[in-house]
């Protein structure tokens, strides 16, 4: 993550959210690139320097490792930024309540968790960033257990028909004082309004085009012989960055699969390697988050700010946010552009991209993703053979 913007940087509606009352509940809404993580920092922050107890949370581990180097900036533990789900196993000691037959360990039964609830540790304040990611039950059992809590949610990053919508966190939170932010500060006006092809009308919205810049980077579309040849690609401009921690990659594969053969392309047909840990130095700059896989060990921490290549899939991308994004292997994107949720992975996962922005593809025929592209009027888009 950049470093943190002062408060005279921060927007009117920015400075808004910063200056609420420490004490209530509070939702704040956002379409990507608005700030929302930043002021979910800062609101733990200001909760910690008045030496009330605070805690974080996030239900994504990558958000949380991406949020990590700030907040121990800003003097936050790292028992204060942590996931939702090991907060949940705190709370119980190990035993969070599950339904009978569970099909897996986050099988919650929400009846006896929110049952169980007052007798719970109390928590001073509960800062909570993608809160749509979170199950609607979530938030009784949190307005039970904190009596300040702060919500930074965006519907359009709701990807899972499970999840929170801005309706749900109203109505759970008991129709709190809401603010909102729309300014997009993360990218420049050629990525926002191909972002914005892929908007769904959810409540959110889009966030505000930015002015248009003097040097606006073109969107490349690139057909490659094979998937080597795309990480070849990456890597050659990984190695321009060499050193430079400020000029960071995300790749992104449509899902789990499509992370670990670009994984294995990566490390197997470039000079890329495993970073193992912070003073490593070129070429260990590849470092791979994937998903829980039951009988596998967990993902390694991601460390963000560093030099290199972060890889991972398209769910795992939210909250995230890089110089360059590639979205590579889309010959193997099954989604059809028809559905809802498929267009919001997309809106999401192009706003992830600062400055630069390309899309992989290999194979016969041509995805239904790139035939989508080649439709929209555009003419920032450059397509590749």
């Amino acid at each position: 993550m950049r470093q943190l913007p002062t408060y005279q940087d921060l927007s009117g509606e920015q400075q808004r959210v910063y200056e609420l009352p420490l004490d209530g509940t509070y939702l704040v809404t956002g379409p990507p690139g608005t700030g929302k993580t930043v002021m979910a920092l800062y609101r733990a922050k200001q909760y910690n320097s008045e030496g009330r107890e605070v805690v974080l949370l996030a239900f994504n581990r990558m958000l949380n490792y991406f949020m990590g180097e700030e907040a121990r900036r800003l003097g936050l533990g790292p028992t204060q930024v942590i996931g939702y789900t090991l907060w949940l196993k705190r709370l119980f000691n190990d035993h969070v309540p599950l339904l009978p037959n569970p099909k897996n360990k986050w099988d919650y039964d929400w009846s006896e968790i929110i049952r169980r609830a007052p007798g719970l540790p109390k928590v001073s304040s509960l800062v909570v960033d993608e809160g749509q990611d979170l199950p609607q039950p979530f938030y009784v059992l949190a307005r039970t257990v904190s009596d300040r809590l702060t919500v930074f949610a965006d519907e359009n990053q709701r990807i899972f028909e499970d999840q929170s919508t801005i309706a749900d966190l109203r109505t759970w939170m008991g129709n709190c004082p809401e603010y909102t932010l729309t300014r997009n500060y993360r990218n420049p006006r050629t990525i926002a309004e191909l972002a914005a092809h892929f908007y769904t009308g959810l409540q959110t919205g889009i966030p505000d085009l930015p002015p248009r810049g003097d040097h606006e980077p073109a969107i490349v579309v690139k057909k490659f012989g094979d998937d080597v040849e795309s990480a070849q690609r990456i890597v050659r401009q990984a190695s321009l960055n060499k050193g430079n921690a400020d000029r960071d990659i995300g790749v992104f594969g449509p899902d789990k699969w499509a992370g670990w053969v670009m994984r294995h392309r990566l490390e197997d047909d470039t000079e890329l390697e495993m970073r193992e840990g912070r003073d490593d130095q070129w070429p260990d700059v590849l470092q791979h988050y994937f998903p829980y896989q039951k009988g596998k060990p967990p993902a390694p921490e991601i460390l963000f700010g560093l030099p290199g290549v972060v890889l991972t899939n398209f769910f795992s991308a939210k909250g995230l946010e890089f110089d360059t994004v590639y979205l590579t292997r889309l010959q193997k994107l099954y989604k059809k552009l028809e559905d809802p949720l498929t267009l919001m992975l997309f809106f999401v996962v192009i706003s992830r991209a600062r400055t630069t922005l390309e899309f992989h593809y290999s194979g016969n025929g041509e995805p239904e993703i790139i035939q989508f592209l080649r439709d929209l009027p555009l003419g920032t888009v450059t397509f590749e053979t």
